[in-house]
């Protein structure tokens, strides 16, 4: 999988792996976050989490997954932007 640097990063040499934003290809780090929380949230709930089960209640973790994706989707490119 290909990692891109910031053009601060590339001009001080700061490895991608170091870096807390780095984007991979087609913004696949931003999207993974949203996975892993929705199935975290979901986890926890089912686990006990009286606050994780409310929002499983909620509908949270599945109005992360079409929401959030969606939006990230839509700010591609500003968001490469700004990184």
């Amino acid at each position: 999988m290909r990692i891109f640097r910031c053009p601060r990063c590339r001009a001080e040499d700061i490895s991608a792996d170091a870096h807390p934003a780095r984007v991979l290809d087609n913004g696949v780090t931003l999207r993974v976050r949203v996975q892993h929380m929705a199935r975290f949230i979901k986890e926890q709930a089912g686990l006990g989490d009286p606050g994780m089960k409310r929002l499983v209640w909620w509908n949270v973790p599945a109005q992360m997954l079409e929401d959030d994706v969606r939006w990230l989707d839509e700010n591609r490119a500003a968001l490469e932007r700004a990184l």
